[in-house]
């Protein structure tokens, strides 16, 4: 999660020097705002990744003990969640000097590992989330 929160605060911080940048130059809130609208919207998909990352954290309570394989598939969906925004950012993240190249190197392999332990377990993992069978099953995935 400090991965997350500090690209938050990152983007935050470049947003609203941006901003004051543009309101010292004389420049229009709204104009300043259409110029900067591609960094805004990376802050605000940041602050989603580590509002959504703390929900799946809790999700799983990590501290306390293990209650079998629903504590288990919910933290490795956190994992899964985690490593893929990682991974979508990872040249941001290494740039910020937050990841290293190995770090960053690493990330296909642990996403990898990840996926292969929870790809046997889908129907446990379908029941943690409570998906609706209809939603998953139809006619192109049946027996025949």
């Amino acid at each position: 999660m400090r991965l997350f929160r500090a690209r938050e605060r990152l983007l935050h911080a470049e947003l609203t020097a941006a901003l004051r940048a543009a309101e010292a130059l004389g420049i229009d809130a709204f104009t300043a705002w259409d110029t900067h609208t591609d960094l805004a919207q990376r802050f605000a998909e940041a602050h989603l990744a580590r509002v959504t990352a703390e929900a799946a954290h809790a999700a799983y309570r990590p501290g306390e003990p293990p209650s079998g394989s629903a504590t288990d598939i919910r933290a490795q969906l956190y994992q899964l969640f985690c490593l893929e925004e990682i991974t979508a950012h990872s040249g941001w993240y290494h740039e910020a000097g937050l990841l290293t190249v190995e770090d960053t190197r690493a990330l296909p392999d642990r996403l990898a590992h990840t996926c292969r332990t929870l790809m046997p377990r889908l129907d446990e993992t379908q029941a943690v989330l409570d998906v609706p069978s209809a939603l998953t099953r139809g006619p192109l995935a049946g027996p025949d």
